[in-house]
C-alpha cells in the first residue's frame, strides 16, 4: 500500500512540474501573461498570435511551447525533447 501511495504522489508532482517552465530563477505557469513571459524569458525562438516557442532555453534539450489564449495569458505549456 505504501508503494502505491508513493507512486501516486510522485505522479502528481511530475504532472505539476510539467505545467511550468523555468526562466532563470522564475517559473512561468498557466495564467501568466505574454508580457511576463517576454520579460523573464526574452524573445522566443518562434512567436505567433497563439504560441511562443522556446528551443532548449536551459541547455537541457527541452523545448517549450506556450499556448496563448485570446486573453493574452498562457493557457497551456507543452514540452518535448
Amino acid at each position: 500500500m505504501k508503494t502505491l501511495l508513493k507512486t501516486l504522489l510522485l505522479s502528481v508532482v511530475l504532472v505539476n512540474a510539467a505545467q511550468a517552465m523555468r526562466c532563470g530563477t522564475q517559473l512561468i505557469n498557466d495564467g501568466d501573461t505574454r508580457h511576463r513571459v517576454l520579460a523573464l524569458c526574452g524573445t522566443p525562438d518562434g512567436d505567433s498570435y497563439s504560441t511562443m516557442l522556446y528551443l532548449n532555453p536551459r541547455g537541457d534539450g527541452m523545448n517549450y511551447e506556450l499556448h496563448i489564449g485570446s486573453s493574452g495569458h498562457v493557457d497551456r505549456i507543452s514540452y518535448s525533447r
